[in-house]
């Protein structure tokens, strides 16, 4: 993450049953945008249920594991990578904040191979 700026401590929580790991990049000024990265497990919803945010879905494949993808769009500057963790799980690496829906998945998808190591097989 070091090549999209530097980042605050991480805020751990839990809602509505997804437990969840964000990073807020610092700014300087009020009037530049902060990326959010955040990293949630899901234990009941599997990558079939990944919900278009406006720019699609699309299958894609993280170190050899099938994900899938969902990029806000034009109109939003957000990504979702979804990683499968059995049949009915993920762990989705999510970007808001971030110029365009394109930078927005490059970082998810580079902090996606980085946590997908660590993840269990099968």
């Amino acid at each position: 993450m070091s090549g999209y700026g530097e980042f605050n401590e991480p805020q751990n929580k839990t809602v509505g049953g997804v437990r969840s790991c964000s990073y807020r990049q610092k700014i300087a000024s009020a009037s530049e945008n902060a990326k959010v990265i955040g990293v949630n497990v899901r234990d009941t919803a599997s990558v079939a249920q990944v919900n278009d945010t406006g720019g699609g879905v699309v299958d894609k494949d993280v170190n050899g594991r099938k994900a899938r993808e969902a990029s806000g769009g034009a109109s939003l500057p957000a990504c979702t990578l979804a990683l499968p963790v059995g049949d009915s799980s993920r762990v989705d690496v999510a970007v808001i904040g971030a110029d365009s829906a394109d930078q927005a998945c490059q970082l998810a998808e580079a902090v996606a191979k980085a946590v997908e190591p660590r993840l269990p097989k099968g």
